[in-house]
């Protein structure tokens, strides 16, 4: 009884579930990653200020890091998912003039925020 053979199915199973750990692991190394990134961003961006490091913050920076000709407070409530009435849209325009303020974020054309280029 136990010199069966194989069956094409216990192949497959044993295959995936292969592929299976496989992608689990892969995953977990881009959470790490991801955690490693933003612990990082963080300290860069908010060594003087632990505000910055909330999530909505690191959210609207995210959003920036996509689009080098910067963006409204509009179209970062609108990547970011949130919708874009007239309290979202100055409440974000508020965080990204107090980025701004903090030379995070540069707004060289008025109501266009990009991020500050690193100085050296």
């Amino acid at each position: 009884m136990g010199d069966r053979k194989p069956y094409p199915s216990d192949v497959t199973d044993t295959a995936l579930t292969a592929e299976l750990a496989r992608v689990d692991t892969e995953l977990a190394d881009l959470a790490t990653t991801r955690t490693t990134l933003r612990t990082l961003a963080a300290a860069k961006f908010t060594a003087d200020d632990p505000t910055i490091a909330s999530a909505p913050y690191q959210q609207i920076l995210e959003a920036l890091a996509t689009t080098p000709t910067g963006m409204r407070a509009k179209a970062i409530c609108l990547a970011l998912g949130v919708e874009p009435s007239p309290k979202h849209v100055e409440s974000t325009r508020a965080k990204l003039k107090r980025m701004v303020n903090r030379r995070i974020l540069t707004e060289d054309e008025p109501g266009i925020f990009t991020l500050a280029q690193k100085r050296n």
